[in-house]
């Protein structure tokens, strides 16, 4: 097991420092609120007495009625909740034996070396939870020891400089160990003068984290949410609601600025959740997400929070009548985003983080998810693989009753950009992701672009024999379908690139050669309509009564059973120019399109002079 640095011996001598609490004078251990008898018994130097009486008191008072379940009840604890599955049931196995031996607290106490980890900082808040019941079946050596010990933990990690929010694991081990241990530590054993001062330091680290670690709306910056197969930001919701609950009904463990970012904080945790209370970005199988959730709900939500988690989880209920706030959100500080239809557990939905030049994206289709990790950089101009030279910059951002639009970019060598474009429908079940790259040259280059995108637990990809249309099925059972726009639709044509599916991943590919070249792919989530007939054309698109190449501008037209849509897309200076009988000089418009009249129906127009 790996945790902190190497505990101070068992009887240390006055001068090591304010870890050994059993030197220090009555005035400066106790506080009034210790019993008389255990005060006059250390004023008297008298230790076995001082212990016995120092049992007693704890064994006579009750339970503060706001300890979390930390240590005891059926239910997997409050501790496990946003933890892996099988990371969360260790934890919680070992959190039940925790007082059955004396060997338990002195096998921990002399396994410790190392930096904190997560399991570590977690082992921690459960013993300092356990202390008060921990004094009637340990030893005095024993229990001193291991109180000091996590003293000590809280004051080092007070001490040291907050990390970077890159540095997830830090971040998350600083908060457990110099917030929530030390606000248990105080909870627990408030007649401790040094352990109750610790509250006091504890509402400032916490206070702070809650305003640095936030966009000022309540979102936690990207990396927290996307880093490694365990991400942070559960992690830390649970332990920041755990100090609430702590804290008591009306009272908050940070300053009314940081309780305002967990309110706001709550909102943003269901946008990023499904129908299980699942966060995006974690595994599967999380222990606790619903119970989280509920939790924050009911100490930081609010009506209309309450009535979207009525339609978002499972078994939730709420007063459906008031109205929900907007499903989706992105904030260029937090390096997030989420396009989402609705609130409902069938409403498609794409979550998208890009902290500096990475990207995750994750694709719900109700209840499947059908993308999820990391979508990788992965272009070649004249064979050369492109090299980022900057951060993912959002050009746009566009939201309304029609649907969701974002454009990120991503600056490369040699004055070449690498965009990224999501959309999502509200009413019409449908969405497209697309790759873009620009060269900025005059000359024609040869260009590839390889979008990978890692379908979810048991997606598979279902490509057709004699079109490159696929469908996404879960067990067999169809649940959404893809069309390569840019690609022939027949795979007689052997120009442009394939659609595949390689080691659990979805394998767009795009050659091209040009100045430009463009990959979208359309996501239709109705498989029923998909199934039924679908056809997808590049149109020709004119300017000045000729056709300008597709370094210029493309337009796309999509067919599923009777419905239709367009896309068009200028990729050089808009200018006036004509598709299908449309004529348009923006920069880009999509929407649904009515054979019958020939108009466009738009969910978004973005004009040139357009921020």
């Amino acid at each position: 097991m790996s945790t902190v640095s190497s505990p101070p011996p068992a009887s240390p001598s006055p001068s090591e420092g304010s870890g050994a609490l059993t030197f220090l004078s009555a005035k400066q251990l106790w506080r009034p609120s210790a019993s008389g008898a255990v005060i006059d018994a250390w004023k008297r130097d008298d230790q076995a007495a001082a212990w016995k009486a120092w049992r007693t008191h704890l064994a006579d008072r009750p339970a503060p009625k706001t300890e979390p379940h930390l240590t005891s009840g059926k239910k997997p604890s409050s501790l496990a909740w946003g933890l892996p599955k099988a990371e969360g049931e260790a934890l919680d196995a070992w959190r039940r034996g925790l007082a059955r031996k004396v060997e338990t607290a002195q096998a921990w106490l002399d396994t410790l070396e190392g930096t904190p980890d997560r399991r570590a900082a977690l082992e921690a808040v459960a013993w300092a939870a356990a202390l008060p019941s921990l004094a009637k079946k340990h030893d005095a050596d024993t229990w001193w020891r291991l109180t000091e010990t996590l003293l000590r933990l809280v004051e080092e990690a007070s001490a040291a400089a907050a990390p970077d929010p890159s540095e997830t694991e830090e971040t998350v081990v600083r908060h457990l160990i110099a917030g929530e241990l030390a606000l248990v530590l105080a909870k627990r054993l408030p007649e401790i003068r040094p352990v109750d001062e610790l509250a006091s330091d504890a509402r400032k680290l916490l206070s702070q984290a809650l305003e640095r670690l936030t966009d000022g709306e309540g979102l936690l910056t990207a990396p927290l949410w996307t880093d490694g197969p365990s991400p942070a930001a559960p992690l830390l919701l649970a332990s920041w609601t755990r100090c609430l609950i702590l804290a008591g009904e009306g009272k908050a463990p940070w300053n009314a600025d940081a309780q305002t970012q967990y309110e706001w904080m709550v909102r943003q945790t269901l946008r990023l959740s499904d129908r299980q209370g699942r966060f995006a970005f974690a595994p599967s199988e999380t222990i606790g997400s619903a119970e989280l959730i509920r939790e924050m709900l009911e100490r930081g939500g609010d009506a209309s929070d309450e009535a979207a988690a009525a339609r978002r989880l499972k078994g939730y209920k709420a007063d459906e009548s008031f109205e929900t706030p907007d499903t989706s959100n992105h904030s260029e500080w937090a390096e997030l985003g989420v396009l989402s239809a609705g609130w409902r557990d069938k409403a498609p939905r794409i979550v998208v983080a890009h902290p500096a030049d990475t990207m995750r994206v994750e694709v719900h289709s109700g209840k499947h998810v059908l993308f999820s990790g990391e979508w990788p950089v992965e272009a070649t101009i004249d064979g050369v693989p492109v090299q980022s030279t900057d951060e993912w910059d959002c050009q746009c951002w566009h939201t309304d009753e029609d649907g969701d639009y974002l454009e990120l970019a991503l600056d490369l060598q040699n004055d070449s950009r690498l965009e990224r474009q999501f959309f999502v429908s509200r009413e019409d079940g449908v969405a497209f992701i697309a790759e873009s790259l620009f060269t900025e040259q005059d000359e024609h280059r040869n260009i590839e672009i390889t979008s990978r995108l890692p379908m979810g637990e048991g997606v598979c990809l279902r490509p057709e024999k004699e079109t490159r249309d696929a469908l996404l099925s879960v067990e067999g059972q169809p649940v959404a379908g893809v069309l390569p726009l840019a690609l022939p639709e027949w795979r007689e044509d052997p120009r442009g690139g394939e659609l595949t599916a390689e080691d659990k991943r979805l394998v767009l590919t795009r050659q091209w050669e040009g100045r430009t070249a463009v990959s979208p792919l359309w996501i239709d989530f109705s498989a029923k309509r998909f199934e039924k007939q679908r056809t997808w054309r590049q149109l020709s698109v004119a300017e000045a009564l000729k056709n300008v190449s597709a370094d210029v501008a493309v337009a796309y037209r999509v067919q599923s059973a009777k419905e239709q849509w367009l896309m068009y897309r200028s990729l050089d200076e808009p200018a006036n120019r004509t598709f299908l009988g449309q004529n348009y000089s923006s920069e880009q418009v999509v929407g649904t399109f009515d054979a019958e009249n020939g108009t466009i129906d738009e969910y978004f127009e973005i004009d040139a002079d357009d921020d």
